[in-house]
């Protein structure tokens, strides 16, 4: 254990500052990235000195390759810098997952499972894994992972021979319609099903289910998978988003359709994906309402494609006002102003920096020269630190018809990033756009947040390269979200008001831009987040994270307001699948609910 320890304190932290020194010394946050370091190398000795770590069955774990040594040093470190966030475990004693899910003031306290294990719940009496192993574990969708699950699924749910006559007439009330079973005209309902897509045998029943349940649907889709019956690919789709039927064929490759929908010369024969596409979109743009069942209904050979439409500004493009507050760290403040004055192509914009105390002289000369533009306005807001109130003020005296909220810790790398907010929140059903925010290494900080096993919002696919698909493509295009951060989201001025500002009494610090996002929700707009608008985020770098007891208390408190007030909105994210969950901030497969049964078509 000695030995141990003084690797952890000498080798292991020489090397890494040397490493860092090196690669990173032009790099402004090196102090952040220090800290972080250090705090690891702390949380790594007590877990060395706790013996609850097995090196060996960490590195030959079957839930994921070997531990690479590389930069991350011992196996312990590179547990608590990476391991734990790729849902590995310490030791065959100890499930983290599981740990994470039963006990969700772990989630809360955003610690190390067996880091909040050792100091809090051993004492506590906390179990370290279930008293019997999953009948199917929880892991990250994979093509391995949904073959295993599936092939799991058809055992334990075999799929009905016949429909279920309480639930499912005999004589369903549509149509199949595929190339060898023309229709009929008889019913009220089709269900077109062009060339090469294949049924599951309990489509029928399933349909027959959600006409019952949904009497007022025109439209209904379901789930797919794709590809050949060794390795198929699931598609779990959200639930209807506008933006992902934009941008994908959200609602085929088969779909229950009213016949008073579809074209008076219509010669009853199926039409191919992309007239079926087409189909779909002239009846949603009449008005007519979706309907998603959430299981794997269908098979198409090939993965569907994703791609965004651009829009495009007015001719006469509104003023927008970017608010960022801001107390000292000119380094950064500095940085983010000039990316939105003189890196950014919008036409149409001024800059509102509130300060909140600042008594750096170099804050200060950055706030003369900001001033000497004529493009921006020092607004003064001393007191203790309280977003909300600081960004309400400024609200109040912007001029601009869009707010754009902007952390000073940002840094502009792309003109256009300010154009493509703006282009969505002119749409009169979004009430808010939020940006694709990369740390400085340029993975991803920031695609929109969801909610978790612990009910907590997260941040989905934090930690992926830049130029992840996600599960099958969705988040390259922009898509509609549970919540979006406050680091830079955009929100028309009379929207603002109209839903009364960001809470400043509740929620001075934390949780008040989901708080805004569920306002906005509420009033019936959607929230989107764009991978269009682009920008560097080095994450609490001004105000650091939460980490001791008063700071974590009011994130739980926070927590807590959010569900009292805003209940289901608060518990529930409609645009995740239910067949899926976040785990470790990556949609996972949840409990076995779901079953695509032998194909009949």
């Amino acid at each position: 254990m000695t030995a141990l320890n003084d690797a952890l304190h000498t080798n292991i932290v020489l090397r890494h500052l040397k490493r860092l020194l090196a690669a990173r010394l032009a790099d402004r946050g090196i102090g952040e990235r220090l800290a972080y370091l250090l705090r690891a190398m702390r949380t790594a000795r007590l877990i060395a000195a706790s013996g609850l770590f097995d090196p060996k069955w960490y590195a030959n774990t079957g839930r994921a390759p070997p531990a690479p040594r590389g930069p991350f040093g011992t196996p312990i470190l590179h547990y608590v810098l990476r391991g734990a966030a790729e849902g590995r475990s310490p030791s065959a004693g100890f499930d983290g997952d599981w740990y994470l899910r039963r006990y969700p003031e772990v989630g809360w306290a955003a610690m190390n499972p067996l880091a909040h294990y050792i100091v809090h719940g051993r004492e506590a009496g906390y179990a370290t894994r279930p008293a019997a192993p999953f009948t199917l574990p929880r892991q990250h969708v994979s093509p391995e992972s949904y073959a295993a699950w599936k092939a799991e699924m058809v055992r334990l749910h075999p799929p009905p021979l016949a429909p279920e006559p309480e639930t499912a007439p005999s004589e369903p009330p549509f149509a199949i319609c595929t190339p060898t079973m023309p229709d009929t005209g008889k019913t009220a309902f089709v269900l077109l099903v062009p060339h090469g897509i294949h049924i599951a045998a309990n489509a029928v029943p399933e349909f027959c289910r959600a006409l019952s349940r949904s009497p007022h649907a025109d439209l209904i889709f379901a789930d797919e998978d794709y590809g050949g019956t060794d390795t198929p690919r699931p598609w779990f789709k959200p639930g209807f988003d506008p933006e992902i039927f934009r941008a994908a064929d959200l609602t085929g490759p088969a779909t229950l359709l009213r016949r008073a929908l579809l074209p008076p010369d219509w010669n009853g024969q199926p039409p191919d994906a992309a007239a079926l596409r087409a189909l779909a979109q002239r009846a949603i743009a009449k008005g007519a309402q979706p309907h998603h069942i959430p299981k794997i209904l269908f098979r198409r050979p090939a993965a569907p494609h994703f791609a965004a439409p651009r829009l495009a500004l007015p001719a006469e493009p509104p003023l927008v006002s970017v608010i960022i507050p801001t107390r000292d760290r000119a380094e950064l403040l500095q940085k983010a102003v000039e990316g939105v004055l003189a890196a950014t192509d919008y036409p149409q914009l001024e800059l509102l920096i509130v300060d909140n105390g600042s008594v750096q002289p170099a804050t200060h000369a950055v706030f003369a020269r900001t001033a000497e533009t004529g493009r921006a306005r020092i607004l003064s807001a001393p007191g203790p630190f309280n977003w909300s109130a600081l960004n309400n003020a400024a609200a109040r005296q912007a001029r601009g018809d869009v707010l754009v909220l902007l952390n000073n810790d940002v840094e502009i790398i792309a003109p256009d990033w300010l154009r493509e907010l703006v282009v969505q929140v002119l749409r009169p059903e979004i009430g808010i756009a939020g940006a694709r925010l990369l740390y400085p290494d340029r993975t991803i900080q920031h695609a929109g947040l969801s909610i978790d096993t612990n009910g907590c919002f997260v941040h989905v696919f934090r930690g992926a390269p830049a130029d992840h698909p996600g599960l099958l493509g969705e988040i390259t295009v922009p898509r509609s979200v549970a919540a979006v951060t406050g680091a830079c989201l955009a929100i028309r001025r009379d929207l603002f008001r109209q839903v009364g500002g960001l809470e400043e009494n509740r929620l001075a610090v934390t949780s008040n831009d989901i708080d805004l996002c569920l306002r906005v929700r509420a009033a019936g707009h959607r929230v989107i987040e764009t991978p269009l608008s682009v920008l560097v985020h080095r994450e609490a770098a001004t105000r650091g994270h939460d980490g001791n007891a008063p700071q974590l208390a009011r994130v739980l408190a926070e927590r807590r307001y959010l569900l009292e007030r805003w209940g289901d909105l608060a518990r529930r994210d409609p645009f995740q699948n239910p067949n899926l969950c976040l785990l470790r901030e990556r949609p996972a497969l949840e409990a076995p609910s779901i079953l695509a049964g032998k194909a009949i078509g």
